[in-house]
């Protein structure tokens, strides 16, 4: 099969009427070799074509410019970033971040939501899962069944009757450290103070924690925690028989934030498990939770200590 020349198309076309800037458009096309069979009728879509002629071994090529309103634009356009969403919506990426803080931050409750928090008091179980540890677990109908916190006890290797309780946010001892705290009832004062860690601070836990008798105890933050806007605590143990022993803040209005209840005797049943200790929070409780589960563990381990040894 003979290939056709290309020069068969020269001198094809048509002269061209009408306005100026059509002719001059049509001349062009016309010194160019290319017939006007082939281009549209409308001006936009005028097509343009290379002035040399062009071997019939390569293929043909057309441009056209752009839309006048694309161009006439100085304003370029950028995609988005694969982080920005388009107004109105919320990135995907961003939603999984706040759902994960919302119950914290591996379940952190130091920056709880408060949008998410329970409007209803809550009552925790303190479960034990091994020798020397235990986690605070949600009610078995709440919406996350996850722990709130790890507590496990430690001794000191050099003071073996001295034992370090250790807080930890979530189900693992491997989460945030909210504190931890040494006493033991036999070491000697004088040569090692009882200790409470909280808030990359070490403090002696007298200067924390103080009595009015055996029924009442105070939580005192450090000052500079107070003036972050960590609050003084109360517990009140006055009804032991109850076993409900309260958590209030110790300024007025003293608002209700937890009620402590430890197992009442007997403690265990035939064939059943020991009961556990639990801990219900009310809806005002949520921001101060550390404060709260620090400060009953620590009086815990102290209203049970001898004294008279």
């Amino acid at each position: 099969m003979t290939e056709q020349p290309l020069q068969s198309y020269q001198n094809t076309a048509q002269p061209c009427t009408g306005s100026s800037s059509t002719s001059s458009r049509c001349s062009s096309s016309s010194s160019r070799g290319v017939p006007t069979s082939t281009l549209p009728s409308t001006p936009s879509t005028d097509l343009l074509l290379s002035h040399r002629s062009i071997p019939p071994s390569q293929p043909l090529i057309l441009a056209w410019p752009p839309s006048p309103s694309i161009s006439s634009t100085n304003k370029s356009i950028e995609p988005p970033t694969p982080t920005e969403a388009p107004p109105g919506l919320v990135a995907k990426s961003s939603v999984k971040m706040k759902q994960s803080e919302a119950h914290y931050h591996d379940f952190g409750l130091k920056r709880y939501d408060i949008a998410t928090a329970p409007t209803n008091p809550v009552k925790y179980q303190f479960s034990n899962i091994g020798s020397n540890s235990m986690v605070l677990l949600p009610p078995a109908d709440a919406l996350n069944t996850q722990p709130l916190y790890h507590i496990s006890v430690s001794l000191d290797c050099f003071v073996p009757f001295s034992y370090i309780t250790t807080v930890v946010r979530g189900g693992s001892p491997n989460g945030e450290v909210v504190g931890d705290f040494e006493t033991g009832s036999l070491v000697n004062p004088a040569i090692r103070e009882s200790t409470i860690f909280v808030r990359d601070q070490e403090h002696r836990l007298k200067d924390l924690v103080s009595h009015v008798g055996a029924m009442h105890w105070t939580w005192k933050p450090s000052r500079r925690d107070q003036a972050l806007g960590k609050p003084q605590l109360e517990w009140d143990f006055s009804r032991p028989r109850s076993q409900i022993f309260s958590c209030k803040l110790l300024q007025a209005p003293k608002i209700l934030l937890a009620i402590y209840s430890p197992p009442s005797f007997p403690r265990r049943q035939r064939g059943g498990p020991p009961q556990p200790s639990t801990l219900e929070v009310t809806p005002q409780g949520y921001e101060h939770l550390d404060e709260v589960l620090l400060s009953l563990l620590v009086i815990e381990r102290e209203r049970h200590l001898r004294m008279d040894l």
